[in-house]
């Protein structure tokens, strides 16, 4: 069978799988199998690629599969929302890397040049499928046949708006012409002409989307690369070294003088007289602009200084160092002070996310500083994958479990809870919400019962999470 012909098969096929699983239903085991179909499409439908045992094409390719998997495994609806918009761009960013790169070495700035090339050419490709019918009709017709069929089209596409309106003041100056004209539609019984185009127009956009982008994986990228000198450009040494002095003395002094007040457990032996919210905001945010200045100082002086004699490079690398030690001492004082604002206000989703991410960002300076000593690691490519990895493994953590677990204790120290916060957690708390028999959450749980009752039986929207709450629900006999 001709490649081209097999391809607009396994297109439309999963132009009609889409419609399928995905159409007036709600999303669940149904991305999973999407994401696999869209898969055999990729490696059936385009060529083989030198590149296709990377490491980095791997790790991408486990995430995409494990992140689709929440959608059939758990309803946290802020996790799930963000794995909607991310693998997308995961799926992008592995096809490029797997089909079109063809370069030994990692080039950050190419490599971006290479997801925007193709992402232009497959959506140019995509508008191309919708002048098929022209350009068909083009070559069955003479000119001036032709002319006449596109004059035709272009009258009807203005009548519209015109007949539609004519036929509102119509029917509003009669009543008799009112309703013959809602009489037609009962001729056509249960035929939806509005419901079937809008059905088929999606199953054509997704089928003419994967051809276009798959037939764009199978072009050889065109990157005009220049030779890069292996010498680093930019910043003088003598700048950089300057600033890191200064700035490093600067957190010297300030994190000695402050050092019994970041890590206190009491911020009223502070200076200033804080609440325990504003002590724990005010901390994350000196944590936010300080880790994003000193890690943009850190990118700049670890990609774009020029390479020095030994003795010089030394100091810098030392400098470099501290910078590191000092954001590291204020990570340490923003996680305990949340730590303690989560003792005095209980867990939220916001506050497990903000302990992430600060965990997180202990990673990624762990990496600069390994980056600061073995220049040859590629941090981009090394931090993206942490990043990736510590996102794939926040989503199954089960948060909402943490969160119960966590609040739980907090109740057991102090008899304080938030009952609203904790009935309003998804159905993976719903097990722990049962045992923990409240009058305020099992009013919530009764609803829950009743939502999860009247909700989709289509299997395309299984959900084990959901599915589980149901029957434990149905079992706890209220």
């Amino acid at each position: 069978m001709n490649q081209l012909l097999k391809n607009i098969i396994l297109c439309l096929i999963g132009g009609i799988l889409f419609h399928y699983l995905f159409y007036g239903k709600w999303i669940g085991i149904s991305y999973p199998l999407f994401i696999i179909y869209v898969y055999i499409v990729i490696f059936t439908g385009t060529r083989a690629s030198q590149n296709g045992r990377s490491i980095f094409n791997y790790i991408l390719l486990i995430c995409i599969f494990m992140l689709s998997a929440t959608f059939a495994l758990y309803t946290n609806e802020v996790l799930l929302v963000l794995n909607f918009l991310l693998i997308p761009v995961l799926f992008i960013i592995h096809t490029v890397h797997l089909k079109r790169w063809e370069f030994k070495d990692w080039h950050n700035r190419l490599f971006i040049t290479a997801i925007m090339i193709t992402l232009s050419d497959a959506i140019v490709r995509f508008f191309h499928h919708f002048s098929f019918g022209s350009k068909w009709a083009k070559g069955k017709m003479t000119e001036k046949s032709y002319n006449i069929f596109k004059k035709i089209m272009i009258g009807l596409l203005i009548s519209i708006p015109l007949l539609w309106t004519v036929l509102y003041l119509l029917m509003s100056s009669d009543d008799k012409f009112k309703q013959l004209l809602i009489d037609i539609p009962s001729l056509f019984a249960n035929l939806n002409i509005g419901s079937f185009i809008f059905q088929f127009l999606i199953i054509f956009i997704v089928f003419s989307s994967l051809l276009a982008y798959i037939t764009i994986l199978n072009k050889k990228l065109q990157l005009q690369v220049k030779e890069e000198k292996e010498e680093k450009i930019g910043l003088d040494s003598i700048i950089m070294g300057t600033i890191l002095i200064l700035i490093n003395a600067i957190y010297c002094i300030y994190v000695s003088v402050q050092f019994q007040y970041f890590f206190s457990g009491d911020p009223s032996i502070a200076s200033a007289k804080y609440t325990y919210a504003e002590y724990a905001r005010k901390g994350f945010s000196e944590l936010t602009v300080i880790t994003i200045i000193n890690l943009g100082i850190l990118m700049i002086a670890t990609h774009f200084l020029k390479p020095l004699k030994s003795f010089a490079n030394i100091l810098l690398n030392v400098l470099q160092t501290l910078l590191v030690l000092f954001t590291n001492i204020m990570l340490v004082s923003a996680y305990m002070r949340l730590s303690l604002y989560e003792a005095a206000y209980g867990f939220t989703y916001s506050r497990i996310f903000a302990h992430s991410f600060m965990i997180l960002l202990f990673l990624l300076l762990l990496l600069v500083l390994v980056k600061i000593w073995i220049k040859k690691i590629k941090y981009i490519q090394l931090s993206l994958i942490i990043t990736l990895l510590a996102y794939v493994g926040l989503n199954y953590l089960n948060i909402d479990k943490i969160i119960i677990e966590k609040n739980l204790e907090r109740y057991e120290a102090t008899k304080k809870i938030d009952y609203y916060y904790i009935s309003t957690l998804s159905e993976d708390a719903v097990p722990y919400l049962i045992e923990f028999d409240k009058e305020d959450i099992n009013r919530e749980l009764l609803e829950r019962k009743a939502y999860l009752k009247e909700t989709s039986a289509h299997w395309q929207s299984f959900n084990i999470s959901q599915q589980r709450a149901k029957e434990l629900l149905e079992k706890w006999g209220r």
